[in-house]
Formats: structure tokens, C-alpha cells, sequence
């Protein structure tokens, strides 16, 4: 994009990020880094950075449902940002503008400037501050079947925007800032998100590279001086803050009335739903996830899995379970990664959870499994190194236990081993939610992936015969129907691994020295499962034996990994050393 006086040049630094599709994904702007160079009269540029960004669209339809959401950098006091002379560049990573649904065209505008003395920080946040209370930037369009008011509100919406944007027009131009660019373009969706880099216009043309750990901008591999702002175009799925949009609030508050009061809850239920599936801020998929949260949680209520009629709490507390990212979402997020056994993620949280169970080294003359480090047995650890090496597939157990000692086990081994042994073949990422697939996961590591399968098939209440430990069609259907009573489905699965161990003792009476530590595990399963299910809808009673306990020096069972996804080359699947 060719630049100008005070303007920007545009160009993308980095590799594209997700397309941006109208009508399906959200999208935001996100301060990434910022360089304002040191010069002038005592240094004066050196004060705080301005930053001002706005997404605009057409709400309704025409001028008078144009929707304008504002972001200004710095927001308050406490956010001030530090800027020195030795190092001019900080990393914010700070989100600008509210989430808006991506539209077929948005209008974006973006400007950088730097304050010329130190004192005009109150007015910049004075203005800050009358966005913030703007309608302009918490306007929700009332489009529901009969609503009053739609056009007046359109109207003063509009108002409101033009005043705010004026308001920092005449700031960025008065004689406190110093404009240093500024960037006015119409986004023609689909188009792919990513990461930004806006150049003042005098920079010398060249390679640009960025680097996102010092927040530094080169051209031709030397540090830009010119004055620039790194800034991402984000793309997401499903937005995390819903519940604060004030539609949806105002349509809960009634729904939520009427439930107290026992009269008018199907009307109630029917305006909600419309609220959220006409609302222009949300997207299609993510409104009636929302509106089947709430028929959901009403149905639960008259199964009798709550008590019938009371107040069923505020909108986050009540729904928030059922707006949460699906697991196969975020599985899809960390399987981009190169070892998504590293990412941060359900796979991490569930990791970390069961390895407390399973010590260190351990070779107990009861344990039918061998020895084992961190839960991982001999034949597991072996069967691993055959898998991901082709030169040690047909080594002998001795060059394997002289090469390779179980005891020397690192800790990126481990968590491989449990991300490709236990967590993919048990399908954890196809889980209905989080909590299922951690304790799958758990199963997985004590039984071996396909009877956690099998056990989780009796716990959805599959026939017997169908019971195979096997993933298909039957069994997700099975599965996703029964986890509409989440609660309920934990438990029984619960129920079904107790009852399993006891089948082992029973079978094996040596084995009972283990029973006691089993039952504490599932008890701390139990207790995780239940934390992540703290929002959902309250499930059926169900029986459980569960024995307490502390599980200290008690030893676990440890089940082998099964490996064929490694053994069938998958591209992720390379042994790390």
C-alpha cells in the first residue's frame, strides 16, 4: 500500500493466520508491538504512545444501522505503558476492539501518535473514558420480532460513534500529538488474518521480518527506526465474551424472571432464543449453541436433575458450560504444533493431573505390569523406541534395555508417550467435553486406550455387545447424547472403572494390595472432573463406592500404550530424543 504524509504503509510480516469467512468467524484488532523513535525537543516524543483503532459496518442495513466499535491505547492510568530512550519498543499483545462478526466489508482505521509533553495523558484518557461509557462501543442492535425503539437506538448509536471518532480526529491533529501515521481500509472478506506490520511512510523499502520475542522490526535484517505498529488481525471461532452483550443480558433477566416467578417461561425462552439467533453479534453456529444450552438446562431441570423452578442464576454462571470451546476445537489447535505434547492444552492439564499418580521408578513384585518410570512400563518404552526409530524395530530386548534404561526416561519422552500411547488412541480430543476426556485419558493409562473405550461405551449406555472398545459412528452419537447430563456421564463412567477394578481383584485376589490406591485415584478424578464441570447443568444422582484416601505409597497399575498412529508415519509422530 503506497503511503503519504502522516500515513502508513501496510504489509504483512509472518505467515497468514486462519481466513476470516463473513458470517462464520469473529474478528478483532490486537496491538502487538509498538516503536516510537526518541528525538525532538528534550526528547518529548518518548512519552506515552497513542493509539486509536475502530472497526465499522453496517448492523442493520444502511447509514442508520452503521456500528462503529472504538479502541484506544492506553485505556486508563494503571495502563500506562513505561517508555524509556534505550529501548522504544514494548510488546503489548493487547486486544483494541471488541469481537465483531466478520462481515462481506469493514471499514478499518488505525493511527499511531506520540504526546509531545507529558501533562495532555488526562485529557487522552478523558477521551478514553468517553468511549468507554459510549454506546458506540457497547451498542447491541435490538432486533428481536416487536421490539420498540430499533430505529432511535440505531440512530443515537450512530451519533454517538460520529462524536467519539470526531472527538479523537481533533485530539490526533491538535497541536499535543504528534501524528506519526495513520491507516484508513476497507477489509473485502474472505480474506486471511494475521499479523500486520503498519510502517510510517518515509521507511526505506526492503525486507521486512519481525521478531516477535524482542517486538523488533527490521528492514533488510537492521532495525527500523521509523516509526511503526505491529498489529494482528484476529481471527476466532467462537467469542469467550458473550455474556456481555447486553441483548442477550436484557433477555436472560426476563427469561430468568419468569423462572422465579413459574409463569411465561416458554414466551420467556422463545424471546431469548430469537435474541440470540437474530443477534448481529454473534455467529449462526455460536447462537444456537447458546439457545440449545438453555433448552438443555431446562430439560435437565424437568428430568429432575435439578429442582424444579428457582432462580437458575446469572447468564455466565448458568450457560458459560455450555459456550465453552469444544474439545475437538482445541485438540485441532495443538495438533498444528510440532509437539503438541508440549502445547498448553487439555492434553497438558490432563497430563499433568494423572502423572501425580504414577511416581517414579517402581519395579513392585505385584505389579503384573513390570517396572515402570512415571507410569510408563518396560514393554510400553520399548514398544515406543520400535515405533519411532525403524533402525531399533527389530532390536533385541537386551540392546534395548543396555541402549535405552527405563530409568533414563526424560520428561519430553513421557509426556510423548502418554500425548501418542494413550491420549490419541483413546480419542480424548473427540470428547464432548474436557472433563470426559481427562478422565478417558486417565482410563486410557491404567487399562489401555480401547477398555477405557469400553468403559466409557457402558457408561453411555450402549448394549453390551456393542461394547467392543472401538470408536465409530454409534459410539460418538452414544456418547454425545448421554454427555447432555455431563454430570451424569462422569459419574457413571466413574462408576463403570470402579466396577472394573473390583472385577480385577476379584479375578486376581494379589492384586488387592492396589484397590485402596485405585480408589483414591478415582476420587481425585472425581474431584478434577467435577471442578471443570463446576458450570454445567447438575446431573441425576448416581450410587458410588468410592473408598477416600490419600493414595500415598500406594502403587498403580500401568496399561501399555498402543502406538499404531506412530507406526503408521503420521507426521507428528517422530520420536524425540
Amino acid at each position: 500500500m503506497a503511503g503519504g504524509a502522516n500515513r502508513f504503509v501496510v504489509a504483512p510480516i509472518g505467515y497468514p493466520g486462519p481466513e476470516l469467512r463473513p458470517g462464520h468467524d469473529y474478528l478483532s484488532v490486537k496491538l502487538v508491538a509498538l516503536h516510537v523513535p526518541s528525538g525532538g525537543f528534550l526528547w518529548l516524543s518518548r512519552f506515552t504512545p497513542v493509539v486509536w483503532s475502530s472497526i465499522a459496518y453496517n448492523a442493520v442495513g444502511g447509514e442508520n444501522g452503521r456500528k462503529e466499535l472504538v479502541g484506544l491505547y492506553p485505556m486508563t492510568d494503571d495502563g500506562a505503558p513505561e517508555f524509556t530512550r534505550k529501548n522504544m519498543v514494548r510488546v503489548y499483545n493487547r486486544q483494541l476492539t471488541p469481537r465483531i462478526v466478520a462481515q462481506a466489508e469493514l471499514d478499518l482505521s488505525f493511527a499511531l501518535a506520540s504526546m509531545r509533553y507529558r501533562d495532555y495523558l488526562k485529557d487522552i484518557l478523558k477521551v478514553a473514558s468517553e468511549i468507554a461509557k459510549s454506546p458506540a462501543t457497547t451498542f447491541v442492535s435490538q432486533i428481536v420480532p416487536g421490539a420498540a425503539g430499533v430505529a432511535a437506538s440505531l440512530d443515537a448509536a450512530a451519533s454517538a460513534a460520529d462524536t467519539v471518532r470526531t472527538s479523537i480526529d481533533n485530539a490526533l491533529e491538535g497541536s499535543a500529538l504528534k501524528l506519526l501515521g495513520r491507516d484508513d481500509t476497507t477489509l473485502k472478506l474472505p480474506r486471511e488474518s494475521g499479523v500486520y506490520a503498519y510502517v510510517a511512510s518515509k521507511y526505506a523499502n526492503g525486507k521486512l521480518t519481525f521478531d516477535d520475542k524482542s517486538g523488533v522490526l527490521s528492514v533488510d535484517g537492521k532495525p527500523l527506526k521509523a516509526p511503526y505498529a505491529i498489529v494482528e488481525l484476529v481471527c476466532e471461532q467462537t467469542r469467550h465474551d458473550w455474556m456481555s452483550l447486553p441483548d442477550l443480558a436484557q433477555a436472560w433477566t426476563r427469561l430468568r424472571e419468569a423462572r422465579i416467578k413459574r409463569e411465561g417461561v416458554d414466551e420467556a425462552f422463545e424471546i431469548f432464543r430469537l435474541t440470540a439467533l437474530t443477534s448481529p453479534d454473534l455467529t449462526p453456529k455460536d447462537a444456537r449453541r447458546l439457545a440449545e444450552g438453555v433448552k438443555t438446562k431446562f430439560a435437565l431441570e424437568g428430568m429432575g436433575a435439578e429442582s424444579s423452578g428457582g432462580d437458575p442464576g446469572p447468564l455466565a454462571e448458568a450457560l458459560g458450560y455450555f459456550m465453552e470451546e469444544s474439545m475437538e476445537q482445541m485438540e485441532t489447535a495443538t495438533l498444528a504444533a510440532e509437539a503438541p505434547w508440549l502445547e498448553e492444552g487439555p492434553f497438558q492439564r490432563a497430563f499433568d493431573v494423572s502423572l501425580k499418580h504414577e511416581g517414579g521408578y517402581v519395579d513392585h513384585p505385584a505389579d503384573r505390569g513390570g517396572p515402570t518410570n512415571k507410569g510408563v512400563t518396560l514393554a510400553t518404552w520399548h514398544a515406543f523406541l520400535r515405533a519411532g526409530d525403524a533402525t531399533l524395530k527389530n532390536a533385541t530386548v537386551e540392546t534395548l534395555l543396555e541402549k535405552f534404561p527405563l530409568k533414563d526416561l526424560t520428561d519430553v519422552q513421557v509426556a510423548q508417550i502418554y500425548y501418542q500411547g494413550y491420549w490419541r488412541p483413546a480419542k480424548c480430543g473427540l470428547m464432548p467435553n474436557e472433563a470426559m476426556a481427562a478422565l478417558v485419558f486417565d482410563a486410557a493409562i491404567n487399562h489401555g486406550p480401547r477398555r477405557a473405550l469400553r468403559l466409557l461405551q457402558a457408561a453411555a449406555w450402549m448394549p453390551a455387545k456393542q461394547c467392543d472398545g472401538l470408536w465409530g459412528n454409534k459410539t460418538a452419537a452414544a456418547v454425545q447424547a448421554a454427555a447432555e447430563d455431563p454430570i451424569g456421564l462422569a459419574d457413571d463412567f466413574l462408576l463403570a472403572r470402579e466396577r472394573f477394578y473390583r472385577w480385577i481383584v476379584d479375578d486376581d485376589p494379589s492384586q488387592g494390595v492396589f484397590l485402596r490406591g485405585w480408589m483414591a485415584r478415582l476420587a481425585g478424578q472425581r474431584a478434577i472432573a467435577m471442578s471443570i464441570l463446576s458450570g454445567a447443568p447438575k446431573g441425576l444422582d448416581t450410587e458410588s463406592g468410592l473408598i477416600d484416601g490419600d493414595g500415598v505409597d500406594v502403587f498403580t497399575h500401568a496399561a501399555e500404550g498402543d502406538f499404531t498412529d506412530l507406526v503408521s508415519g503420521d507426521a507428528v509422530s517422530k520420536v524425540t530424543p
